[in-house]
C-alpha cells in the first residue's frame, strides 16, 4: 500500500453465450477506466453482475445471505441455460479463461483452453460494488469492516480461515471437556462409598484369636486378592477384543472395495481407461491393506490363544486355592460369618478401585484437554489481535491517503453482541427480569474480566464494576458458574468496530451523513490504489456534478493508470472527463440485449450525447442557457 502497483489484475473479455437476455453479448475491455452505457434495462447492471459470478465474487452467504441469494436469482434469472466466460489477465502478467454456467462452480482455463484446478481464491480478484451499495457502507459498521479488510484481503483471509478451523476445534474440545466432567461426577459419587469399606476392611474385620501373619488370616487376604486378579483378566480379554473387533472391521472395509460400482458398470466413455487404472489401483492398496491386517488377525488368535492358557492357570490355580481357603473357613467356624463378610467388602473394595482407577484417568484426560484448550484460547486470542493490528495498518494508510477531509478509525475488541446475547441465553427463566443487567455486565467487562469475577465467585465485586443489585449479582455468579457457561465466555468473540468520518466543519461519522455525503465519503476510500479491478454501478449514484468534477473525475483519471475500473454510468463527466479508455453502448430491445458500439469517447461520441446528454439539441440549449 506504499505506492501505484506496476502490475494489477485485468479483465480482458466478457462473453456471454445462450439463449438468455445477454445471449450473445461480447466485450472487450481496457486496461484503465471502461464505461458501460446505454438506456434503462439494457442489461448494464446485469453485465456487471455476470462479472461479480464468473469471478466468484458474490456475497458471503453466511454474511449477508439476502443479497447472495437475490444477485444469485438475477444471475440464474437472466442467464438461464448459457454460460458466462471471463478472460482474465493476472498481476503477474498470465492469462486465463474463466467459464461458469448457473448453478455451477467457476473452471479456470489456461492460455491454450485447458482445464487447470486452479481456483480463483489468491489467483485473481476484483472489487464489486452494485447500486446503492456504497450508501450501505455508509450506513453499516460490519460493512465498512468488510471494506478496510479489501485493503489486506490475503492475510486476513487467511486469518479467517484459522480462526473458523481453531472454532470448531475449540466447540469440539468443549464437548469432550462437558462429557467428561459429567463421567467425573458420576465416578465420584460412586466413590463415595470407598473410604468406609476401606476402613471397615481395615479395621473392623481382623479375624479373632489371629494376627496379620497367620495362616487364615493371609488366606482370607488372598481371597479378596483373588477377585482383583479376576477383574483384571476380564479386563484384558475385553481390550484384547476390542482391538479384534477393530481390526476385523477394517478387514470388512477393504474387501468392500470389491463390491464398489467399477469403471466398467458406468458404461464406455471418455474418461473409461482412467477409471479403469484408478480402480485397479483403489483395489490393489485395499487388498495388500487386507492381507496386512490377515496377519494381524493371525497375530492376535495366537495371542489370545496364549491369554486364554494363561488365564485357565490362573483358574486352576485360584480353584486350587479357593479349595485351601474353604478348608481353613471350615476350621473356623466361628470366624466364618466376618469372614465371608470380609469377602463381600473385600469385592466391593475391588470394584470401588477399580472405578477409582479409571477416576484417576478420566480426570487426567480431562486435566490434559483443559491444558490443550488454555493453549487453544490463547491461539484464539492472538489471531484477534493479528487481524486489529492488520486493520490498524490500513487506517494509518488510509488517514495518509485521505486526511483531512475523511477521518478513519477502528476500536478494537469493542463489538459485544455476541457476548451479550450470550449472557441473555445464558440468564433465561431466572425467573426475574434480566435483559438490563446483561446489557450493563456486557457494557462494563470484558469476558476474561468476568471470568475472574467468576473464579473468585466475588459477587460484590460485579455491584461495584457493573452496576446491578446485590441480589442480581449473587444469581448472574451463580448462573455463570456453570461449565458450559465458562467454556462460552472463554472464547466468546468481541469484534472490532470501525468509524469513517467526513469532515463538515467538524467530523461527522458516516451514518449521520446526508446521503449524497455518504457516497463522497466512502467512493474516494474505494478509489484508491488496488491490484484488483474495481467494478460499481453508477458511482455518481446521489452526487452533485459540482463534487463528481472536482473530486471524483480527478481520483479516477489518477486511480485508472494503477488499476482498471469498469463503471456503469449515466453521468457524462465519468467517461467524457475521466477519459475513458473504452465506453461500451449498450441497447435492448426488451428481449435481448446487444453492443451497439465500443471505442474510446470520441468513437462514441454521438451515442454518449444522445444517452448521457439528451442528444446534441439538449446539450446545445443547456449550453446557450449557460452562456447568458
Amino acid at each position: 500500500m506504499s505506492g501505484p502497483l506496476s502490475r494489477f489484475h485485468k479483465i480482458k473479455k466478457l462473453e456471454i453465450s445462450g439463449g438468455g437476455f445477454l445471449g450473445g453479448v461480447t466485450m472487450d475491455l481496457a486496461d484503465g477506466l471502461n464505461c458501460l452505457i446505454g438506456g434503462r434495462g439494457a442489461g448494464k447492471t446485469t453485465s456487471l453482475e455476470f462479472l461479480r459470478y464468473a469471478l466468484a465474487q458474490m456475497p458471503d452467504p453466511r454474511r449477508h445471505r439476502a443479497r447472495h441469494e437475490a444477485l444469485g436469482s438475477l444471475v440464474e434469472a437472466n442467464l438461464g441455460a448459457g454460460q458466462v466466460a471471463v478472460e482474465i489477465e493476472t498481476r503477474d502478467g498470465l492469462h486465463y479463461r474463466v467459464e461458469r454456467a448457473a448453478g455451477e462452480e467457476p473452471i479456470v482455463l489456461d492460455a491454450d483452453g485447458q482445464p487447470t484446478s486452479l481456483v480463483l481464491t489468491g489467483l485473481f480478484g476484483a472489487e464489486v460494488y452494485s447500486q446503492n451499495e456504497i450508501e450501505r457502507i455508509a450506513t453499516s459498521p460490519s460493512f465498512q469492516l468488510d471494506l478496510i479488510d479489501k485493503f489486506r484481503e490475503e492475510e486476513l483471509g487467511e486469518i479467517q480461515r484459522k480462526l473458523l478451523l481453531l472454532e470448531g476445534v475449540l466447540g469440539n474440545s468443549g464437548s469432550e471437556i462437558l462429557s467428561l466432567e459429567a463421567q467425573v461426577e458420576e465416578l465420584e459419587s460412586q466413590l463415595t462409598e470407598l473410604p468406609l469399606v476401606t476402613e471397615r476392611l481395615e479395621k473392623g474385620f481382623k479375624v479373632h484369636g489371629s494376627d496379620e501373619g497367620s495362616e487364615f488370616e493371609r488366606e482370607v487376604h488372598h481371597k479378596g486378592l483373588r477377585e482383583r486378579e479376576c477383574r483384571s483378566v476380564q479386563a484384558g480379554f475385553k481390550h484384547f477384543n476390542a482391538i479384534r473387533d477393530s481390526v476385523e472391521a477394517t478387514v470388512a472395509l477393504c474387501r468392500r472395495a470389491n463390491e464398489r460400482q467399477d469403471s466398467s458398470r458406468l458404461g464406455a466413455g471418455p474418461n473409461q481407461d482412467v477409471l479403469a487404472r484408478l480402480d485397479d489401483a483403489y483395489g490393489q492398496t485395499c487388498d495388500e491393506v487386507s492381507a496386512l491386517l490377515s496377519t494381524a488377525l493371525d497375530r492376535l488368535g495366537r495371542g489370545a490363544g496364549e491369554v486364554e492358557s494363561f488365564a485357565a492357570e490362573l483358574e486352576d490355580a485360584h480353584r486350587q486355592q479357593e479349595r485351601g481357603y474353604q478348608g481353613l473357613l471350615r476350621q473356623h467356624n466361628e470366624e466364618q460369618g466376618q469372614a465371608r463378610e470380609r469377602v463381600k467388602l473385600q469385592k466391593r473394595s475391588a470394584d470401588l478401585l477399580e472405578k477409582q482407577r479409571d477416576l484417576n484417568a478420566r480426570r487426567q484426560d480431562l486435566a490434559a484437554k483443559r491444558k490443550k484448550r488454555r493453549a487453544l484460547v490463547h491461539g484464539l486470542k492472538e489471531l484477534w489481535q493479528s487481524r486489529t493490528r492488520l486493520r490498524e495498518d490500513v487506517v494509518r494508510f488510509l488517514n495518509d491517503r485521505l486526511s483531512p477531509e475523511i477521518r478513519v478509525s477502528i476500536d478494537p475488541a469493542s463489538e459485544r453482541s455476541r457476548y451479550k446475547q450470550l449472557l441473555l441465553d445464558a440468564f433465561q427463566g431466572v425467573g426475574r427480569p434480566y435483559k438490563a443487567p446483561a446489557e450493563k455486565v456486557a457494557k462494563k467487562l470484558r469476558p476474561d474480566a468476568l471470568l475472574e469475577i467468576l473464579e473468585a465467585d466475588d459477587p460484590i465485586q460485579l455491584v461495584e464494576r457493573c452496576g446491578v443489585s446485590a441480589s442480581q449479582a449473587r444469581w448472574i455468579v451463580c448462573r455463570l458458574q456453570t461449565s458450559r457457561a465458562r467454556l462460552e465466555l472463554e472464547a466468546v468473540e468481541l469484534g472490532d468496530v470501525p468509524m469513517i468520518e467526513l469532515w463538515d466543519g467538524d467530523y461527522k461519522a458516516a451514518p449521520k451523513l446526508s446521503t449524497g455525503q455518504k457516497c463522497t465519503t466512502i467512493l474516494p476510500i474505494l478509489l484508491l490504489d488496488s491490484e484488483k479491478p474495481l467494478l460499481v454501478d453508477e458511482p455518481e449514484g446521489n452526487l452533485d456534478n459540482a463534487f463528481i468534477y472536482n473530486t471524483v473525475v480527478k481520483k479516477i483519471r489518477r486511480a485508472k493508470e494503477s488499476r482498471q475500473l469498469i463503471f456503469v454510468t449515466h453521468n457524462p463527466n465519468i467517461p467524457v472527463l475521466g477519459e475513458a479508455d473504452r465506453v461500451i453502448v449498450l441497447t435492448s430491445d426488451g428481449a435481448h440485449a446487444r453492443v451497439a458500439a465500443a471505442g474510446t469517447v470520441d468513437d462514441v461520441k454521438e451515442e454518449v450525447e444522445t444517452i448521457l446528454e439528451g442528444g446534441r439539441e439538449a446539450f446545445e440549449e443547456r449550453r446557450r442557457r449557460y452562456g447568458r
